[in-house]
């Protein structure tokens, strides 16, 4: 068997879901296999409890439903909904908004696509791979029999590992494209989380010995709290900035004490006599690299900057962050703004307290209008010069600096 769990669980029951009850319309009696199942996870907090006809079993789920399964199923606290991950997600899908952006930011799904589709109906292939993979299960690189999956990729691989831990039966076809069903979803959610001992008799899922991990790395417990985590900030005071351009605006540093620490979001507070409608958008980078969302400046002057996947700091070290603006053309000078942490509450991370000297207030940066000037470099001597073996402060070569224009230089 491959690596498939990033830490050992309590040991998977082999569980297999038969191709004949794996349609896109499952008739009633293959539904009724799936009423086990769905108790079980409602039991564990994972749906809500109904009757069997309320779980709809033999119907389709969509791809945010499924969304919100595989976060209940990792135990990692639901982040508050931003709107700002993809552009069809916001507050009005309610808490499946906060799933969807929760999942994107542990690294369930893709957070890098410009829409989730969260009403589409999820493939059978999709919802494998959300499932398996927010419980730390890993693609397999061992191959299944299945005739139809080899183009897919990951998911090929995640397609694998669920007959690997017994999550789906090995056969000819998966039919990876087909529509998954309420209750295919849920035998697949309940054998990944081992809550169902046999396929007809639930019995109390057992404890694992090993919390397993999400696929960024966090803890999964239950309890996501983690150890202490200290925020302090480089700031220099005043900035002078042209009113045009990508603005590095501060450094902030991140320590995490005894216990890793994890990172969701930050909130922020622009400040300055400059007027939001200045600032283009903000976000932070890591050595380079954009590891937030990039958010523009709300109207009640705050910033909410979502970690896209969650960003992880190892217990005894120290990340450092860089705080970019970008202006709005066509700019302002005279205009003034800084960006503060204000409050502990401001920081959405596993942490269990928090150290800083707060307000955290990146520089104030003051726009100005630059003008250029042409700077020229010439030669004043192009006479070859011989240096004796001794000679001290010797002048090797001189240039000429030409400017135009009306500015010094």
């Amino acid at each position: 068997m491959s690596n498939l769990l990033k830490k050992v669980t309590s040991t998977v029951s082999v569980l297999a879901i038969a191709a004949s009850a794996m349609g896109a319309t499952a008739s009633v009696s293959a539904a009724s296999e799936f009423l086990a199942y769905a108790d079980m996870l409602a039991m564990d907090g994972v749906i809500n409890s109904q009757s069997e006809a309320g779980y709809r079993l033999g119907d389709n789920i969509t791809r945010a439903e499924v969304a919100k399964i595989a976060v209940k199923l990792s135990g990692v606290e639901m982040y508050d909904c931003v709107g700002d991950v993809f552009s069809d997600v916001g507050p009005s899908l309610g808490d499946l908004c906060s799933a969807i952006e929760t999942a994107a930011a542990e690294g369930f799904v893709n957070a890098n696509a410009d829409t989730f589709r969260p009403t589409d109906k999820v493939t059978r292939a999709e919802m494998v791979k959300m499932l398996l993979a927010a419980n730390g299960v890993e693609p397999s690189d061992m191959s299944a029999s299945f005739m139809d999956i080899a183009t897919l990729g990951d998911l090929a691989g995640y397609i694998n590992a669920g007959v690997e831990i017994g999550a789906l039966k090995d056969g000819q076809y998966f039919r990876p494209n087909a529509n998954a069903t309420r209750g295919e979803a849920f035998k697949v959610a309940s054998v990944v989380k081992d809550v169902v001992e046999t396929p007809t008799t639930p019995t109390t899922p057992t404890t694992p010995t090993t919390p397993p991990t999400t696929s960024t790395g966090t803890t999964s417990t239950g309890v996501v709290t983690a150890g202490g985590l200290t925020i302090s900030n480089d700031a220099m005071g005043m900035q002078y900035t042209p009113k045009l351009g990508t603005i590095k605006v501060g450094k902030y540093s991140f320590s995490a004490a005894s216990s890793d620490v994890t990172l969701k979001s930050l909130k922020m507070k622009r400040g300055g006599l400059g007027q939001r409608d200045g600032i283009d958008s903000v976000w932070f980078e890591y050595n380079g690299k954009r590891v937030t969302t990039q958010a523009s400046v709300n109207s009640d002057e705050t910033i909410t900057l979502s970690f896209t996947p969650a960003w992880k700091i190892m217990a005894g070290t120290t990340g450092t962050l860089d705080l970019i603006v970008k202006l709005r053309a066509p700019g302002v000078t005279g205009a003034q703004h800084n960006f503060a942490i204000v409050t502990a509450n401001d920081v959405s991370s596993t942490a269990s307290t928090i150290t800083a000297s707060l307000p955290l207030v990146s520089n104030t940066i003051v726009t100005t209008d630059y003008s250029a000037a042409t700077v020229t470099f010439g030669s004043v001597n192009t006479t070859a010069k011989t240096v004796k073996a001794g000679e001290k402060d010797v002048i090797l070569g001189e240039f000429r600096v030409v400017t135009s224009g009306s500015r010094d230089v």
